[in-house]
């Protein structure tokens, strides 16, 4: 969990005494990993601005690597969740993070004998984990796609040779299927869409069932009864696998999920679990904090914790008392560690400092998402999909709401680096006019767009690049053509669906179809 007493802001240009006959003008880059994996970047110190940096992450035995997070500098990724990417030096020092994960299960036979033993393997690995008799191991092995990310659905099993069966985590929802004696290693012959909890192997008349194991099936979402649970009730923990099951239309007044204290430790609770929207939508969010900080459908995202695939539409709001707590205020989470992904809302959203659309703060990922919403602070950092950047990564998503407040407020992030954005929105206004952009409020970035008849406090903007704070001009023409989303922007066709911006509506989400 990150703890607030540690300073964390944008890496500026560092002022260095020549060594050497070296230049002055370069940075350091650090890279940092967790206990079950290692990282190392191609160059580390006295990197220039421009250099092109190459790094990779290396997981333990029986180890996954799951993305990189950038933790300062406002690094560009090529790429989050490849274990081997690269980046642009920008001018300033860079610290990057390397996350894994690992997980474990076994079945045991009415005896709890584990002498049938899951243990996860790396794609390509022929090896298996041996404990016990030696006979009928068994061994669950990833295949690309979601399942490396941590939250598969299924299982899949083909025989091998000497009583081995070989175990594949897919993305299966078909519940059919039969045992095959097939004998090659990677042949898909069953699918199953099943809880692990409740999953028995019947093995050559021997009944196992599975009672220990990191992945499951998802808790079921339907309603605000259920959602209310997430965090409270201890069958629904912070930590939980989620899925929304059909659209929810909320009532009243609601907390957010979780919480978090600068100060009180007993509030310091994140989600660090997955919550996957299925497509869905939760209407009607009302979260009302009076003059509290950390708002949102969530209140934080920790590291590990990861939304996506969800539409939500309310209002969220914290007044300003004058005293900065009404700060990191959001439509999906006050603060993000973790990762956003296919996320949209709608409605408004409103506070002091660090306001956004997405997220109030964001120190992870935010990707292919957008907000409708009108934000607004009555202070600093006020953002259509982030008020405050403070590092990570944010990238693929626009804004079509009106954004104000005082200082360091822009159309995408209030502060900070972002990159192929796109910022749709009539006006950005500040009432510390400097402080303004159409993409950020202070910062800079990458492949940046905005609409050219944005006002900028009342004003129209002259100065305008891909990589400055308002972005480069685009017209009515443009963002109204599906090839111009595709081509020139550059976005995917694989997420986004771009048939209906010639009707002058904007790019959807696939997966809310």
């Amino acid at each position: 969990m990150k703890k607030f007493s540690k300073s964390i802001g944008i890496a500026m240009p560092a002022c260095r005494k020549p060594a050497g006959g070296r230049e002055s003008n370069t940075y350091t880059v650090t890279i940092q990993s967790d206990d079950n994996g290692s990282a190392s970047a191609s160059k580390t110190i006295e990197v220039a601005q421009g250099e092109i940096i190459t790094i990779t992450a290396t997981p333990n035995a029986k180890r996954f690597f799951k993305h990189w997070q950038v933790v300062s500098g406002g690094a560009f990724l090529a790429g989050t969740t490849e274990a081997e990417t690269t980046f642009t030096m920008p001018a300033g020092d860079v610290t990057i993070k390397a996350c894994f994960f690992s997980l474990f299960g076994y079945w045991a036979d009415d005896t709890d004998n584990p002498a049938l033993v899951i243990e996860l393997v790396e794609d390509g690995d022929t090896s298996w984990y041996d404990k016990g008799s030696g006979v009928n191991t068994f061994l669950l092995k990833f295949k690309e796609g979601d399942a490396l990310a941590n939250y598969c659905r299924g299982i899949a099993a083909v025989y091998t040779s000497a009583k081995t069966i070989v175990f594949i985590a897919t993305e299966a929802a078909d519940s059919t299927g039969a045992w095959s004696s097939d004998a090659a290693d990677t042949v898909l012959v069953a699918d199953f869409d099943v809880t692990f909890a409740e999953l028995s192997l019947n093995f050559e008349g021997i009944l196992y069932t599975l009672i220990n194991a990191d992945i499951s099936a998802p808790i079921e979402i339907a309603d605000q009864a259920d959602l209310a649970k997430i965090g409270v009730d201890s069958d629904f923990p912070l930590d939980g696998n989620y899925k929304v099951v059909q659209n929810i239309t909320l009532s009243g007044t609601q907390t957010p999920i979780g919480s978090w204290s600068e100060t009180d430790a007993g509030l310091q609770k994140p989600f660090t679990g997955t919550f996957d929207g299925n497509g869905k939508t939760i209407r009607g969010l009302n979260i009302d904090g009076g003059n509290s900080g950390f708002q949102g459908l969530f209140a934080y995202i920790g590291t590990d914790g990861m939304v996506k695939n969800l539409v939500v539409s309310g209002i969220v709001k914290s007044a300003d008392a004058g005293n900065g707590t009404a700060s990191y205020i959001g439509g999906i989470t006050g603060w993000n560690d973790g990762t956003i992904s296919s996320v949209a809302f709608s409605g408004k959203v409103s506070g002091r400092n660090a306001v956004g659309g997405i997220a109030g703060a964001n120190l992870g990922i935010i990707e292919n998402s957008y907000n409708t919403a009108d934000i607004t602070g009555t202070a600093s950092n006020v953002g259509g999909i982030t008020g405050r950047f403070l590092g990570g990564y944010v990238s693929f998503t626009y804004n079509t709401g009106t954004i104000s407040g005082t200082r360091w407020v822009g159309g995408i992030a209030g502060e900070g680096n972002v990159s192929n954005s796109i910022s749709l929105g009539l006006k950005v206004t500040a009432s510390e006019a400097e402080y303004a952009g159409r993409i950020v409020g202070d910062g800079s970035g990458i492949n940046n767009k905005a609409r050219s008849n944005m006002k900028v406090n009342g004003s129209l903007i002259t100065n305008r690049t891909a990589s400055n704070i308002n972005g480069v001009d685009i017209n009515t023409i443009q963002w109204g053509s599906s090839s111009w989303w595709t081509g020139i922007a550059g976005w995917d066709t694989a997420i986004w669906d771009f048939s209906g911006v010639g009707a002058g509506s904007y790019p959807q989400l696939k997966v809310f179809q």
